[in-house]
Order: structure tokens, then sequence, then C-alpha cells
């Protein structure tokens, strides 16, 4: 949030280039474990378990870095395609309160490591998402 805000000159002076080395040589030594595509599948099926207990979905598929047989990098994202997710959750969710199915609000309940991106199918497809699902994606 601070990038989009100030850009990225005004954010790399926050912290001592020490600091930005050290984070990206640990973000670089976890990409390069072989574990960390396998956790990346896990939190993927996982992921679709909890979206089919709570939300009507049609159908889930993995696309993206996660698909490929390389291995994942400091940029990859685990990518998951639904189909059949409500605007808005008829369900009260306990407190009487209507749930919001809008997938970055579904995103922040699960994980932020590795990043998660839910696309919703269901609406209409950017470019760069419909290039996505055409280079390959796996149902979960």
């Amino acid at each position: 949030m601070l990038m989009m805000t100030f850009g990225l000159a005004e954010v790399v002076k926050l912290a001592h280039p020490r600091d930005w080395l050290a984070a990206l040589l640990a973000q670089r030594s976890k990409a390069s474990d072989p574990n960390h595509k396998a956790a990346a599948w896990k939190l993927a099926r996982d992921t679709a378990t909890f979206l089919r207990d709570h939300y009507p979905i049609d159908r889930i598929v993995v696309a993206g870095d996660l698909v490929t047989p390389n291995p994942l990098n400091l940029w990859s994202e685990l990518v998951l395609v639904v189909w059949g997710l409500p605007e808005r959750d008829a369900t009260p969710a306990g407190s009487g309160q209507i749930r919001d199915t809008r997938p970055e609000t579904i995103v922040r309940q699960l994980s932020d490591d590795p990043r998660i991106r839910l696309i919703d199918a269901s609406k209409d497809l950017t470019a760069t998402e419909t290039a996505l699902l055409n280079a390959g994606y796996i149902e979960l």
C-alpha cells in the first residue's frame, strides 16, 4: 500500500539497504526450496476445500506459475480461478451480517504467503486472465 501511495523510490528509503538485501535473499532461498512448491499446492487444495465448504462454487482450477514445471520465484502467486462465486452470500454469518464474497475479501481470510489471486470467472475476464487460463490449468 505504501508503494502504491508513494512509489518505489520513496518506499525504499524506509529501510536500510542491508534490510532490503536480507529480505530479498530470504525470499530467494525460500523460492529455491523444493518443498516450497509442494507447500503452495497444499495451500491451493486447502483453499479449494475452504471455498467449497463455505460458498456454492461450481468449479475451481489452478493456473499460473504453480502449474508450470519451473520453480516458483519471488513474484510467483497462487492463482485460483473459480466459477459460481455469488455476488453477496445471502446466508447471514453468525451475527446476522451478510458475508462479503468479493475475491479479495476471501483471500485476506486465507493467507498472504504465498500471495493468492482469486479470479472470479463468472465475471468478464481480462485479456491477461484469459491468457493465463489459455496457457494451462489444473482442475481441483
